[in-house]
């Protein structure tokens, strides 16, 4: 049976009108079908109710019927996902009068796994995580991710009303953030000149900044958004999987990281910081009360440390400085890309790794572009 059928059992819709609204407004109801119809195939039924009832009819065996939904779930899912979806079924049963507590102690769970082990991008994998996107919604979601550390769900909930761009914040609604409370994120210059540029383009009529393309009432969705973005991470050659095997290496949650170790270099003010990010001070920040000025240098530190256009990595030893200029060029390639749509072909490495350029009027870039940022460009060949 379909997962959306299975919601619509009766065994189902009470268990929803138990736990209430927000349970379905947190769209835990479809990890609840994506579990429940696990559940009903595993143990060889054709329903929901049918499933109860071999649950009730199996006694001691209780923890027999649900190993085989164990053992179905850790072909599918990384352990913590299977230990949530055991919780969700467990519930379930519970709230059914089906007494649980004894099977699962039985049951053979997935070890915990490893912890996940991130790492922040470097600047270059920044910017062409942003110019190599071909979507300009999800060009303009990793800008601000990185530039607001938000989180995914706050960002995509965004209206174009949050943006002020008088004051120069990011208003994010208390209905979609992590502790309820409602908070401002400076809006850096940058990142200010890319919203603007992105609506002004922007084809698509919708309240929401980042809308969803077959229905605009509403926001992009998560899923959709993780999806477009893994697609990225492949075509660009930036999917390397993290040591632990978890995940990518790069994912959305780690900008919010970027965020924050590039403002803790640049020295901000951790308080002013935590509160940019919505993080709980506890009564640090009942006491802790910067004036408008206080805030403005905060606000023009960040603007400087998070800019990630116009600056270049620190390079030092000769390899480092020709694997920088390759980066640079290819982040040229982009932004021309991302203008024009169109890729010069004289721009980048032919075989044997010589660089081959058109010339300064021809790319239509200053003369000094490449003496500017590197002590000893490559000597352009002529012909």
């Amino acid at each position: 049976m379909a997962e959306s059928g299975l919601l619509g059992e009766e065994c189902v819709k009470q268990y929803l009108e138990f736990v209430g609204p927000e349970f379905v407004k947190n769209r835990k109801h479809y990890a609840l079908a994506k579990v429940l119809s696990i559940a009903v195939d595993a143990c060889g039924c054709e329903s929901v109710s049918e499933f109860l009832d071999a649950c009730r009819n199996n006694g001691n065996g209780l923890h027999v019927v649900l190993q085989k939904v164990v053992n179905r779930l850790r072909e599918q899912y990384t352990p913590k996902t299977v230990w949530f979806y055991v919780w969700l079924l467990s519930s379930f049963l519970d709230f059914h009068n089906i007494d649980v507590a004894r099977a699962r102690r039985k049951l053979k769970m997935p070890k915990k796994a490893t912890t996940r082990v991130d790492r922040i991008p470097t600047l270059s994998e920044v910017q062409r995580l942003i110019l190599g996107s071909k979507s300009p919604r999800l060009r303009l979601l990793i800008q601000l991710l990185l530039q607001t550390g938000m989180r995914l769900n706050e960002a995509l909930h965004l209206r174009v009303s949050d943006i002020d761009f008088n004051a120069k914040v990011i208003r994010v609604s208390a209905a979609f953030t992590k502790k309820g409370d409602k908070r401002e994120v400076p809006l850096i210059p940058e990142l200010e000149e890319a919203i603007k540029k992105y609506l002004e383009k922007r084809q698509v009529q919708s309240v929401w900044l980042f809308p969803s393309l077959e229905n605009p009432s509403r926001p992009m969705a998560k899923e959709r958004a993780q999806d477009s973005f893994n697609q990225l991470l492949r075509r660009l050659g930036l999917d390397q999987r993290d040591p632990s095997g978890l995940g990518y290496q790069i994912h959305f949650h780690v900008f919010r990281k970027w965020h924050k170790t590039m403002l803790e270099r640049a020295g901000v003010n951790r308080l002013v910081l935590e509160r940019w990010q919505g993080r709980d001070i506890g009564s640090q920040g009942v006491y802790f009360l910067p004036t408008g000025d206080d805030l403005k240098r905060e606000t023009e530190k960040a603007a400087e440390a998070l800019r990630i256009f116009g600056r270049h990595e620190d390079v030092r030893s000769l390899e480092e400085k020709f694997e920088a200029l390759k980066r640079y060029v290819e982040t040229l390639r982009m932004a021309l890309y991302a203008e024009t749509g169109a890729i010069p072909s004289g721009v980048g490495f032919v075989e044997g790794g010589a660089l081959k350029y058109y010339n300064d009027e021809e790319l239509g870039l200053p003369r000094d572009i490449f003496a500017k940022n590197f002590e000893q460009p490559a000597r352009r060949r002529r012909g």
